[in-house]
This record gives structure tokens, C-alpha cells and sequence, in this order.
């Protein structure tokens, strides 16, 4: 509810029982009361509250810019999880993990990155490690330090940037037998719905595979506290 009422000098605009601004006639006293100030009701009081509107407009736009300047590019966007995006915002899809088998490296490989071994990445963030060949009698590995969900995040954008998240990037394609003696490398990854399971044969140490097993490994390795090569 709002109006202009007259007074000694010209007539106030009232908002509720607020008064919000003055129009200054210049001329006579105005007539105090509603009917005073008519003549000013249709041309000073809609100005005066056409610039009020303006300048809330104003002051309000002002401040969704302020709010985005300091917001930035984090705010509402949402972080990239496909296979393929290594930009250091990346986070792993929320049903992670990973699985990686070394088998059949020998005494040569121990305490390298191709130790024989079983690393195993649970979605919640456990890390699971065994050494040794994985055998037919082999139990899932037990948990030897709980990752944080940045550590779990690295581990996927290096699997990311190794291109290891997109399929068939490792080995061939299937899992290795559990009987399996030479020297080999199982590598299986799930995100986003989707398993992955892909064997590198070993017997290559300076293939393509080979380097990226090597390279997971490592990274495991070094969360786990194991001992550098």
C-alpha cells in the first residue's frame, strides 16, 4: 500500500507507513491530505518510484555479477568423469575400482614394479594388496590402508592418462586362467556400469602394456608404503 501525501513543502511518497522519498514542489504549501497532491500522483510519484525500481534493478544485477566474479567456474559445474578427460578437476565415477594381477615375473622382478602381486581398489577406498602369484586358491587381498577420496581421484586420472579407461587399451582382451605361470599382467577396471578385463602378456618388458602395468603398479605401490624399486 503506498500513496503521496501533501505536507508543507511538497508531498511525501509513502510505501506501507514508510515514508521513501519527497517531491519538492518549488511553489506553494501543498494541501495536506490524498486530494492535495492528485496532480502529483500521475506525473512526480510515478517517476520518483520508476527511478526507486531502477535502481533496485540496478543494485540487484549488480550483485548476481559480484556473486559470479567471485563464484567463478566452480560453482554449479559439474566435475568430468568420462574416460578420456585428464584435466586435473577429474574425479573417479563413484563405482571405481580396479584390479591388477602380476603373475610369473620371478625372483628378478621382486621389489620392482613387476613384482608378481595382487592390488585391488575397492569403490569405498580400500586398497588391497598381496604379494606373490595369484593362484587358483588365491583370496581377495587384505586391506592395507584406506585411500582418501583425492587418492582414489589420482588414481583414476592416471588411469585416465594412461588411456588405460578406455577399453581394449591394455593387452588383449578376456582374464588371465588363474593357472597362469608365464609372466602376465590382468588389469580390470569398472566405472560407470561398465568391467573392463584385459590381459598384458609380460614376457615383452619394453612393450606398450608392460610400461602401463608398471606404471600402475607403481603408483599402488607407493600408496601402499611398499618398498621403491
Amino acid at each position: 500500500m503506498g500513496g503521496v501525501v501533501g505536507g508543507e513543502s511538497g508531498c511525501c511518497v509513502v510505501v506501507g507507513r514508510r515514508r521513501v522519498a519527497t517531491l519538492i514542489t518549488g511553489g506553494p504549501p501543498v494541501p495536506r491530505g490524498w486530494g492535495g497532491c492528485a496532480a502529483l500522483a500521475g506525473g512526480r510519484y510515478r517517476a520518483v518510484m520508476q527511478r526507486m525500481m531502477k535502481s533496485v534493478v540496478v543494485a540487484a544485477a549488480a550483485g548476481l555479477v559480484a556473486a559470479g566474479l567471485v563464484c567463478g567456474s566452480g560453482c554449479g559445474a559439474s566435475r568430468e568423469t568420462r574416460a578420456g578427460d585428464f584435466r586435473a578437476e577429474s574425479v573417479a565415477p563413484a563405482d571405481f575400482s580396479l584390479s591388477l594381477a602380476i603373475v610369473g615375473t620371478g625372483p628378478k622382478a621382486a621389489a620392482t614394479n613387476l613384482q608378481s602381486a595382487w592390488y585391488v581398489l575397492d569403490p569405498d577406498g580400500s586398497l588391497r594388496v598381496a604379494v606373490g602369484d595369484r593362484g587358483p586358491a588365491s583370496r581377495v587381498p587384505p586391506i592395507v590402508r584406506q585411500l582418501t577420496r583425492d587418492q582414489v581421484d589420482a588414481v583414476w586420472r592416471h588411469i585416465d592418462g594412461l588411456g588405460l579407461s578406455t577399453p581394449g587399451a591394455f593387452g588383449a582382451g578376456g582374464a588371465m586362467p588363474r593357472t597362469q605361470t608365464e609372466p602376465a599382467a590382468e588389469l580390470s577396471i569398472a566405472a560407470e556400469g561398465r568391467r573392463s578385463t584385459r590381459t598384458c602378456d609380460l614376457s615383452d618388458a619394453e612393450s606398450a602394456c608392460a610400461g602401463a602395468a608398471a606404471a600402475v603398479a607403481a603408483h599402488l605401490r607407493d600408496l601402499a608404503w611398499m618398498t621403491a624399486p
